[in-house]
């Protein structure tokens, strides 16, 4: 009769390098970078969930930052989580082609679940009025005019 003690040993012991191969299998998602905005935010902000940046524009320059440096948050890739609300531009985003990353490494820029970040560069114009009173301008059409 074989020894029991021998066999569940060797099952311990499988067991164990089943879940060690899991763990170093799936630790590249432990190491990703993550980048945090809120309209809340602070552009000085580190980007952590809990002290997030105020633009998408800090958040790619912290990202390209970590690539350059070879930081270890970005061996998984790098999600940039922008939480809902208005976003104001007030100059132009640049996404260049390194900051997509790699395919080992990609950067993604996304909405945090259930948010509606709106990123816009409208500017409201208030003040409108109806009519003119140019000379040059028929009767008719003055106040067609705003």
């Amino acid at each position: 009769m074989p020894d029991k003690s021998g066999y569940r040993n060797e099952e311990m012991r499988m067991r164990k390098l089943f879940l060690t191969a899991i763990c170093i299998l799936c630790s590249h998602w432990l190491w990703s970078g993550e980048i945090w905005v809120s309209s809340k935010g602070n552009d000085l902000n580190d980007g952590t969930r809990q002290s997030p940046k105020a633009t998408l524009t800090a958040a790619l320059r912290q990202a390209r930052e970590w690539r350059r440096t070879e930081d270890d948050r970005v061996q998984g890739g790098i999600t940039v989580y922008m939480e809902g609300g208005m976003y104001a531009l007030y100059e132009p985003v640049f996404i260049r082609p390194e900051d997509s990353g790699t395919p080992d490494s990609p950067t993604v820029i996304c909405a945090v679940d259930g948010a509606h970040p709106v990123i816009s560069g409208g500017v409201a114009v208030t003040g409108w009025k109806r009519g003119c009173n140019h000379p040059a301008i028929p009767e008719k059409l003055k106040q067609k005019i705003w």
